[in-house]
């Protein structure tokens, strides 16, 4: 850096705050005209820092620029306006910190990490900006039925005598269907590992900052899809084959005999299947 800006160019400015309106230039007769100068100006826009007038800050720090372009000040206004809530025009200065030729690498590198946590902000607000409102579902409407009218019981209301038990039924095509989704799944799962294996060899090859900030980023987005592919890939298969191994005409077992079936175990790093006993 080839000059610091007094008082502004602190760690007091790394804090965050509430957002406030866009700039607007101040009043002339707020500074004499023989007194404004650079060192002056950029005073006095510390002073308005301090009172969290944010836009009066803003606007003395550009008439100063426009006095002397010092990069700092650049910087400086891309933080006042991150503390104001105002992402995208802080996004901008810090932009135009970075490609200041008389800004050195580390100096630019605080500001590439501040440009990506903005950058990241306004995505999430508007992904959260373009979810759909939720539905209101109305609660069904219970109806009498008229006089001299009854309602028939619920599982059949038949001849007496009649079995009105549910009878079982074939879950072979859905044991078929379990496994073939899961089997999906998991080659998906591989699919989109390799994916962000190759932004990794990208990342690390990478020319320039923006390519491996891509890279990165994508790389960052395709490595949860691959778990999530192969932890659901895995429950599903595991659903299916315990569906294809259960017998389809199960008898009524006596009371008192020992009985054992298999059932799908899961947690957070392992799918299998297991055996549950009674007795």
């Amino acid at each position: 850096m080839q000059r610091l800006i007094p008082t502004i160019v602190t760690a007091s400015l790394l804090a965050t705050g509430p957002g406030i309106a866009h700039a607007s230039p101040l009043p002339l007769a707020l500074v004499a005209p023989a007194e404004e100068t650079f060192d002056t100006l950029t005073e006095m826009a510390a002073e308005k820092y301090a009172e969290k007038d944010y836009a009066g800050a803003i606007a003395l720090f550009e008439r100063a620029y426009a006095l002397e372009p010092e990069p700092n000040i650049l910087f400086n206004i891309g933080r006042i306006h991150e503390e104001a809530g105002q992402l995208e025009d802080a996004i901008t200065y810090y932009e135009r910190f970075i490609s200041d030729p008389q800004v050195d690498i580390e100096d630019k590198q605080v500001a590439l990490r501040r440009r990506d946590i903005a950058r990241e902000v306004v995505a999430i607000r508007k992904k959260d900006e373009e979810k759909p409102p939720p539905v209101e579902t109305t609660p069904p409407v219970e109806t009498t039925p008229p006089p001299g009218e009854t309602t028939p019981p619920e599982g059949g209301g038949g001849e007496p005598g009649v079995d009105d038990r549910p009878k079982p039924r074939n879950v072979r095509p859905i044991g078929y269907a379990l496994v073939g989704t899961g089997a999906a799944a998991l080659i998906g799962g591989a699919v989109v590992g390799g994916m962000a294996k190759r932004q990794e060899s990208i990342f690390a090859a990478a020319q320039s900052r923006e390519d491996a900030d891509a890279a990165k980023a994508k790389g960052m987005r395709l490595a949860p899809a691959a778990d999530g592919l192969f932890i659901a890939g895995g429950i599903l298969a595991a659903a299916g084959i315990v569906m294809l191994l259960v017998p389809q005409n199960r008898k009524k077992a006596d009371a008192k005999s020992p009985t054992a079936r298999i059932v799908p175990q899961t947690s957070p790093t392992q799918v299998g299947l297991g055996v549950v006993g009674r007795f």
